[in-house]
């Protein structure tokens, strides 16, 4: 895990890291009627922001230990930018609540239990520009010696909605390469969520159901659906003034 140590005392020069900070070591809580901490009631989500602030300080702890004087390290993470923005929600059909509305569905349809539902939680924690930045201006990071160099947040837009828009492409089209890439990260979750005593045969049955809801939807409608990436950029150095 890159919230330990990975690499001996003082031996990184150049440290990278894309879209893996967002992940906490575990989620602090369910998350009763939603699948994600951006929907979580006010509680829940002070659960996990909580929780992403410690575990964010254990990761920059972690490398600054690792790095030796003078080294750079490049932090490209997702997170929720000064307009609210953030992966899935920059202003069309928000893909956590489009998740969460056909979960809840097959709740309701008692094809999956409310235990079932309940338990499922993305372990992640979206912060914004100023809770990644809060551990360089004082506490432990800082006296480690870790420094901010620049900071900045960015769109990156849907290259699947991007052909879609721009190429004429069949809306039914568009929903099979887009809905993919949405399961290829988030699958784990959705079946981690479900009881473990459940055959697998079963357990996959209802993901393709799932899945495939969300792909009708798509294909139906498409206008609005993107997984645009909202990453805030951070470039930090190790200070040798730092202990």
């Amino acid at each position: 895990s890159s919230h330990d140590a990975i690499l001996p005392p003082e031996t990184l020069e150049l440290g990278f890291s894309a879209t893996a900070s967002h992940y906490v070591t575990a989620a602090p809580c369910p998350i009763k009627d939603h699948v994600h901490m951006v929907g979580a009631a006010p509680d829940e989500r002070q659960a996990y922001e909580t929780k992403g602030a410690e575990d964010w300080e254990r990761m920059l702890l972690a490398r600054a230990r690792e790095m030796k004087t003078g080294a750079r390290l490049c932090l490209f993470n997702f997170g929720i930018d000064e307009a609210g923005r953030y992966l899935g929600a920059t202003g069309g059909i928000n893909m956590f609540d489009t998740f969460t509305k056909h979960w809840a569905g097959l709740r309701d349809e008692a094809v999956i239990t409310a235990e079932e539902f309940t338990n499922t939680n993305f372990p992640q924690c979206y912060r914004t520009q100023a809770q990644f930045v809060a551990p360089f201006e004082k506490g432990p990071v800082f006296d480690a010696g870790l420094r901010l160099e620049h900071v900045e947040a960015r769109v990156v837009r849907c290259p699947f909605e991007q052909n879609f828009s721009e190429m004429g492409q069949d809306p039914k089209e568009f929903a099979r390469d887009y809905i993919p890439t949405l399961r290829s990260w988030s699958e784990p979750t959705f079946v981690n969520g479900l009881d473990a005593g459940r055959p697998s045969e079963e357990k996959a049955a209802i993901i393709d159901t799932f899945y495939g809801r969300y792909q009708d939807e798509v294909a139906a409608n498409p206008q609005g659906h993107a997984m645009d990436y909202v990453h805030v950029y951070l470039v930090c150095r190790k200070d040798g003034s730092g202990a």
